[in-house]
């Protein structure tokens, strides 16, 4: 369900980061109104595109969720990245109730943004 893509161990925060990762899983499977969350809780939303055929194409969003202690990112195709004190974590999730819920924040995102 967690396939762990990349991961760097430098300092004792390392599982601390791992369950925060984790954690995202479940804060996202639970956003009830995307615009609120989007709002109010998203720091940052950045957008990766691809030119194809003369048209800019959306590939995913990734929406930044916490600075500091640790950062938090995630994607729309369902990665999530954490960093905190040289420690490095990045995630592949395949949870279909999570991807659900991302394809409804890139639906949003798309709607608003112009996709």
């Amino acid at each position: 369900m967690i396939q762990v893509i990349e991961e760097r161990r430098r300092s004792t925060c390392f599982d601390d980061l791992r369950k925060q990762v984790e954690g995202t899983v479940d804060d996202i499977k639970g956003i009830e109104d995307i615009g609120t969350f989007l709002t109010e809780e998203a720091l940052d939303i950045a957008r990766r595109q691809s030119l194809i055929d003369g048209e800019w194409e959306t590939e995913y969003y990734e929406i930044c969720i916490a600075w500091g202690g640790p950062g938090l990112w995630f994607r729309t195709d369902g990665i999530i990245t954490g960093a905190w004190w040289g420690d490095y974590l990045k995630v592949k999730v395949e949870d279909p109730d999570f991807l659900a819920k991302l394809e409804e924040i890139r639906e949003y995102l798309d709607e608003t943004l112009g996709g």
